[in-house]
């Protein structure tokens, strides 16, 4: 088959062929035996290509760089045409001195290059050296600072200043030079001015009676800046004084933290969150899968391995509430998607108010270093336990995963802790969950359905903290004439009358809770506030605002 070539992309060939090849050096085929004197048609090329490489040399001896460089190129071009007039020409003294300066041009751009990235480097790291050794930098997006970082401890201090004196020595030390053997020779100097000892002294300081992990993490970050000041300015009886205390405090960090840990696994996740599909004993992580894909079926158990115990990063999970009853401890607990949708997002009526928690259940040991709780519940899961203390996150989490498309996605959770010991504390895992798979997103709705009895079954009605025949009657009979749905069939006194006075007025609150039934099938307590105004006596008791509470029950409950 026979191929024709527009004459479009002739055109186009024909410009930007003698582009695509590089130009050879005139200097390649420099073995002519013609002289090239006054008077001969290329001379004044030739006399043009000495001078280019005359001002060469002198912009070489004074370390301009960009001149050089635009001398040769312009020598270059003269010999060229040199060759174009005369191509016999001798110009080998012309491409000796070509050559030799390009070679200078090379060393001097290369030692230009050399010091201002040093240069740049230790400024870099002598205006951030806190914020590397707080542990700032410690994310992906500050890449580009960790790589200066890098640059620094790996500096070879020797062969720059080997470099710096032969540059100096030829006189073509230039500006960035100079200042970069300042910060090589003067480390003391900047050290004091910086007052960088006591500020790193003060981030030992800091963290001394925090935890082991915050111990353990700021001591080596701060060997590590130690390191790079090093670097730049050698040995320094300053700096060996702060690694020698840095090394104290990681040494005692490391002991603390012996006793902490539970075996390997939890060294390598101090501070993190891991998911299972059942529970585990923390130490004998392989005897479940660790952080696998999740389906429709499964339960979703997460374990916290902390860097205290959990009196420590916690709190104290047998304190007891204002009325003397065990409360737990915790913190919020929260499930996000990638585009920051939570997964407790879908609030009930009942439920509405209830934060998703964490909670470390009373009788917990204090001095354990992990927590495992459930995320996501079975049909199997047992929560009698979350139902005794009110802890709906189970529910609330099969509930979100109900309502999710059947698809697989990626979940991110963190439990966010603040303590003296820990200090703040982000504690971090993801897991995914493909809902592609077997009953799909229906699984869970059938699974928060069943679980839910329990958390009813386990709830009861509030204790009266008196009697009143009269009142109690006149208040369910304003709750009946109110138009709810929801049938009062008693009144439950849970806080008697008090009197509040003001400037402008004086009146009295009291509680009460109304078990009911709705037309459903449906049974619990709503709890609402009541007031009575004093004018010259006390008005007839009223509702005062919406419910304060709401609680599902068993019907035999409210009977």
């Amino acid at each position: 088959m026979k191929y024709v070539l527009s004459p479009l992309f002739i055109i186009i060939l024909t410009i930007i062929a003698p582009t695509m090849v590089k130009a050879q050096s005139p200097c390649a085929n420099a073995s002519g035996n013609v002289n090239v004197t006054e008077g001969h048609r290329a001379f004044t090329s030739f006399k043009n290509a000495n001078k280019q490489l005359d001002l060469a040399e002198t912009a070489s001896a004074a370390g301009e760089l960009l001149k050089m460089e635009n001398n040769l190129k312009n020598a270059e071009k003269y010999i060229g045409y040199v060759l174009k007039k005369e191509p016999n020409a001798d110009i080998s003294e012309l491409c000796q001195r070509l050559q030799a300066l390009t070679g200078e041009s090379a060393s001097l751009s290369k030692n230009k290059a050399d010091f201002a990235s040093a240069n740049y480097n230790f400024t870099f790291f002598i205006d951030n050296y806190q914020n590397f050794a707080a542990g700032t930098f410690e994310n992906e997006r500050f890449a580009e600072q960790n790589k200066v970082f890098d640059e620094v401890l790996n500096f070879d201090r020797k062969a720059m200043q080997s470099q710096m004196q032969s540059a100096e020595a030829q006189g073509k030390l230039d500006s960035q030079g100079k200042q970069l053997k300042q910060k090589l020779e003067n480390l003391e100097q900047t050290l004091t001015t910086y007052q960088i000892p006591t500020n790193l002294y003060t981030m030992l300081d800091q963290v001394n009676n925090l935890d082991g992990v915050k111990k353990s993490k700021m001591s080596k970050r701060v060997l590590k800046v130690v390191r790079g000041f090093a670097a730049i300015g050698g040995d320094n009886q300053t700096l060996n004084d702060i690694k020698t205390a840095a090394e104290n405090q990681l040494a005692a960090a490391e002991e603390e933290l012996s006793a902490i840990y539970t075996g390997e696994f939890h060294k390598e996740h101090v501070n993190e969150i891991v998911f299972s599909k059942k529970p585990y004993k923390p130490g004998n992580e392989a005897s479940v899968e660790i952080n696998p894909v999740f389906e429709p079926g499964d339960a979703i158990y997460a374990t916290i391995y902390f860097g205290a115990t959990i009196m420590d990063a916690v709190g104290d999970p047998n304190t007891l509430s204002a009325s003397g009853k065990p409360m737990g401890t915790g913190g919020e607990f929260t499930v996000r998607d990638a585009s920051g949708l939570t997964l407790d997002r879908y609030f009930t009526d009942d439920d509405s108010g209830k934060n998703t928690t964490m909670l470390v259940y009373p009788g917990t040991n204090p001095s354990a270093t992990t927590y495992q709780f459930v995320v996501v519940p079975n049909m199997d899961t047992g929560l009698k336990k979350a139902a005794k203390y009110k802890n709906i996150t189970p529910l609330q989490m099969a509930r979100g995963l109900s309502k999710e498309t059947p698809r697989k996605k990626k979940w991110n959770a963190q439990v966010a802790l603040v303590t003296a010991k820990t200090g703040a504390v982000l504690y971090k895992g993801s897991f995914e969950m493909d809902l592609s798979k077997g009953a799909g997103p229906k699984f869970y709705q059938d699974v928060e359905l069943k679980q839910e009895q329990v958390f009813i079954a386990a709830n009861t009605l509030p204790k009266a903290v008196s009697r009143n025949a009269g009142l109690e009657a006149q208040l369910l009979a304003i709750m009946n004439g109110q138009g709810f749905k929801e049938q009062f069939t008693r009144t439950i006194i849970t806080k008697t009358w008090q009197v509040v006075q003001t400037p402008l007025e004086k009146y009295r609150i009291m509680h009460a809770a109304f078990p009911y039934k709705t037309p459903e099938g449906k049974c619990g307590y709503l709890e609402f506030v009541f007031r009575s105004d004093y004018v010259g006596g006390w008005s007839k008791a009223r509702k005062d605002g919406g419910r304060i509470m709401k609680e599902r029950v068993t019907c035999d409950k409210v009977n």
